[in-house]
């Protein structure tokens, strides 16, 4: 029997033209044309698209701007377990929608990768503005730097459960 490849994707979010909340397709797209190994995704301001996405892939890394009250251009890279959502949810908006309600809905459906991490990136600015402010673009090579770490642990994690049980 052959088992299937399994699969990982890059998922970034966020507006370009709301200032550092464009920090997700920013990076997908440092990463396009590089030898990665996934599939990058610019998923643009997500919503309650990021859930079908999700049910693709056996292991996702999202890359987002998120307000975690740290200094403007500080990085983090977690699970979503790992954090507690604050941002109050308007089902008739999916321009509001939260990150994290599009994780735990995944789950409830059975759909979800195992294996999720995010990349988030304290945003300094987000505002009606085309591109990131100075702090932000100067990390740009550290958010890749963070993003690949965090690819190669989501291989990894894969590996272990797609090797064969051998018979001692």
């Amino acid at each position: 029997m052959t088992r299937k490849s399994l699969s990982i994707a890059v998922v970034g979010i966020g507006n370009p033209m709301m200032g550092d909340d464009g920090i997700g397709p920013r990076l997908v797209a440092e990463l396009q044309g590089s030898d990665v190994g996934v599939d990058l995704i610019d998923l643009g301001t997500g919503g309650m698209t990021l859930v079908h996405v999700l049910a693709r892939y056996d292991a996702v890394a999202i890359v987002d701007a998120v307000d975690m009250g740290l200094s403007p251009g500080e990085v983090r890279v977690f699970a979503p377990g790992e954090a507690v959502s604050l941002k109050e949810t308007r089902a008739y908006s999916l321009h509001d929608w939260d990150l994290m309600r599009s994780i735990e809905i995944s789950r409830e459906l059975g759909e979800a990768p195992e294996r999720l991490l995010i990349v988030a990136i304290q945003p300094g600015t987000v505002k009606m503005e085309e591109g990131l402010s100075p702090v932000v673009e100067r990390a740009i090579s550290l958010y890749v730097t963070r993003l690949l770490d965090a690819v190669s642990a989501l291989k990894l994690s894969l590996i272990h459960i797609s090797e064969p049980t051998r018979p001692y």
